[in-house]
């Protein structure tokens, strides 16, 4: 089956936007090369930006942020957003999109498959685990496993083997970032052995995009809304050390710039916003987009970890009061 990297959202809002009566609905007008401006239908303001690769818009006059495809979907009374997406789908005859549906689907189910298969390994790994502090409970939480080579399904599918058929994932500690619905979207590897690359993500899929994926976004979606606060990190690893000790409301961003799909998605569940990255000039860059953009009406506040310590090493030495100090001092 062919493969396509765009996700639904982008694709529907790029033929949403060519089409007559949305772009007189929505008084929609070029701002840039990949944004349209348009009204936002909360306020009323002309101010609202769609951004033609993810889909997503933003109004610097509210603040309100989400997808274009659930204004139209709105404005049709459409209540379920799957339904909807589907509907636009074929009203909108985007061959290529139902193409990409179902692969999407697929993926999800092999990325499934996979996990359940490597989590049945984690006791290969055990040793590791406990090295670093790790319990079975908080594996299990985050779905902690180990990958041996032997995966029956389509591993170039979920992108994790090269065209030549070298797989890139064997030998590895698993850790699968999932959506807030749970669902395993993608896919970390871990070196054991001292590998130069410590880290290795699976290649891009319908599902997969790096910059928006969010390590234990499922874990700490409840304690984030509960807390209306979310304390972001940068490895996957101090987001589970994190929670370990207790900071329940964590995500990771592993090891990419915090970006606008990243305020965006976490806006569903709070405005509050607390960067804890590594006390080195790297966590520094990480922040470095936000100078540059409205803050797309979050709250943002850093905190610095001293030392040049990331939040594991920190906790590793000092105790989870010394962190919320930091955190909250």
């Amino acid at each position: 089956m062919e493969k396509y990297v765009d996700n639904v959202d982008s694709i529907i809002t790029r033929n949403l936007l060519y089409n007559p009566d949305i772009i007189r609905y929505n008084k929609l007008k070029a701002y840039s090369k990949t944004q349209v401006e348009g009204v936002c239908r909360k306020c009323g303001s002309d101010k609202m930006l769609i951004n033609k690769n993810t889909g997503m818009t933003t109004c610097f006059n509210c603040g309100k942020n989400g997808y274009f495809a659930d204004t139209i979907l709105k404005a049709y009374n459409i209540e379920n957003k799957d339904i909807g997406r589907h509907l636009l789908l074929t009203k909108l005859n985007i061959e290529k999109a139902e193409v990409m549906r179902e692969d999407y689907s697929s993926i999800l189910e092999l990325n499934k498959d996979f996990v359940s298969y490597s989590s049945m390994e984690v006791l290969e790994v055990k040793d590791y685990l406990m090295d670093r502090g790790i319990t079975k409970e908080i594996a299990d939480i985050y779905r902690l496993g180990y990958y041996d080579g032997n995966f029956t399904g389509d591993k170039a599918a979920i992108g994790i083997q090269s065209s030549g058929g070298y797989d890139f994932f064997s030998g590895r500690l698993i850790l699968p970032s999932m959506n807030g619905n749970g669902d395993v979207v993608g896919l970390t590897g871990r070196t054991l052995n001292g590998d130069e690359v410590k880290y290795i993500n699976n290649k891009a899929t319908t599902a997969y995009t790096k910059r928006e994926v969010l390590y234990g976004l499922y874990q700490a979606k409840d304690f984030i809304e509960e807390q209306d606060e979310v304390i972001i990190v940068e490895g996957n690893f101090d987001a589970i050390k994190m929670y370990l000790n207790g900071f329940r409301n964590v995500v990771a961003i592993g090891g990419v710039a915090i970006n606008d799909s990243t305020l965006i998605t976490l806006s569903k569940y709070t405005r509050n916003i607390i960067l804890c990255l590594d006390g080195d000039a790297a966590g520094a860059n990480k922040t470095n987009g936000l100078e540059l953009n409205p803050k797309l009406g979050m709250d943002i506040k850093r905190v610095y970890l001293p030392e040049g310590l990331d939040p594991e090493e920190f906790l590793d030495k000092h105790s989870s009061e010394a962190m919320s100090e930091v955190l909250y001092g």
